[in-house]
C-alpha cells in the first residue's frame, strides 16, 4: 500500500476529491511513511550498537510515529464508519464484519496494520463501486 491508496480509501469513502474532507491527502499518509522511517532506523541503530543517523531522542520518534498512525487510523476509521452508513443495506453480513474487523484492527495501529485494512476496506468499497469525486 502507500500514500495514494490511503488517499483514494479516503476520497471514495466521501466522495470527494484532494482536500474535500480531513485526511483526503497522500501526504499526511507521506508523514506517517517518514516517522515510522525514521523510528525504526533509530531504533535499528540502537539495537544493534550502531552509530546513530540521526541526534533525536528515540522517545521523540516514537511519539511522532504514534501520533501520525493514530491520526491515519483516525481517518481511516471514518470513512469506514461513513461507508458503513451509506451502504447499511448493501453491504452483506460477511462485508459488515470484514469493516468492523478493520476497524478493530486499527485500535493499537501500525503502518503495517494500516496498509492491510486500507487493501481489506477498499476491496470492499470497490465492489460497490465507489470512486473518489
Amino acid at each position: 500500500m502507500g500514500a495514494l491508496e490511503y488517499e483514494y480509501l479516503i476520497r471514495r469513502a466521501h466522495h470527494c476529491g484532494r482536500y474535500g474532507v480531513e485526511g483526503a491527502n497522500a501526504d499526511e499518509y507521506r508523514a506517517l511513511e517518514r516517522s515510522s522511517g525514521l523510528y525504526s532506523t533509530a531504533l535499528n541503530e540502537i539495537e544493534n550498537n550502531l552509530p546513530r543517523t540521526w541526534n533525536a531522542d528515540i522517545k521523540d520518534l516514537a511519539f511522532n510515529y504514534g501520533k501520525n498512525a493514530g491520526e491515519i487510523s483516525t481517518f481511516i476509521r471514518i470513512a469506514i464508519e461513513k461507508v458503513q452508513s451509506d451502504l447499511e443495506n448493501q453491504l452483506t453480513e460477511e462485508q459488515q464484519n470484514e469493516l468492523e474487523n478493520c476497524k478493530a484492527d486499527l485500535n493499537e495501529p501500525t503502518i503495517d496494520q494500516i496498509d492491510n485494512v486500507i487493501e481489506r476496506a477498499q476491496a470492499i468499497m470497490l465492489e460497490h463501486g465507489l470512486y473518489p469525486g
